[in-house]
């Protein structure tokens, strides 16, 4: 009898939740503003959370497409309660910040910090913004630089809650989604 391989074991993904949407959602606003002189924000990137925690998380694990999950890679800094990280979805990796806002309301209901063992735990985040920054922001608040960039994609999350508290690493090296344009 031949094997048999399910089409969900062609790819190593280690989650089933964590999809590919980093780059195609960057992308596309990225060359639509690269021969602008001005980068606008493109709000809600990704749609806000349900207002009811417990809806959200069973509505997330039986519904997982209508949800944007992520895994926190690193912090970088934390400055005015505001968090700065590299995220990743199942292929790329990204800069982001988590707003004052959503550190608060992340820790008031989880009654944890975010920056607390959280690193490679799965994440469903909410109402993203995607902006654009220029060098010295990303040097100053990252300390990176991606001196291809004329300005460089970060996410703004304002809703994140905890999904998943496994801290499954992943041996797969991931690209930044800036070397991908």
């Amino acid at each position: 009898m031949p094997n048999v391989v399910l089409s969900s074991k062609l790819r190593p993904y280690d989650s089933i939740f964590l999809q590919e949407w980093i780059h195609s959602a960057v992308q596309r606003h990225y060359i639509r503003n690269k021969s602008k002189r001005f980068w606008h924000p493109e709000q809600n990137l990704v749609a806000p959370l349900p207002q009811t925690q417990e809806h959200s998380f069973f509505h997330a694990a039986f519904h997982p497409g209508s949800y944007t999950f992520v895994r926190i890679v690193k912090f970088h800094k934390v400055h005015n309660y505001t968090v700065y990280a590299t995220i990743r979805d199942a292929s790329h990796m990204i800069l982001c910040f988590f707003t004052s806002q959503c550190v608060l309301d992340y820790e008031m209901h989880n009654n944890d910090r975010i920056t607390l063992n959280t690193i490679n735990t799965l994440f469903v985040v909410g109402q993203v913004t995607l902006e654009f920054w220029n060098q010295a922001e990303v040097q100053r608040h990252y300390g990176l630089s991606f001196p291809n960039m004329p300005m460089v994609p970060i996410l703004k999350i304002e809703q994140a809650q905890i999904f998943d508290r496994d801290q499954i690493g992943s041996t797969k090296p991931f690209n930044w989604v800036y070397y991908a344009f």
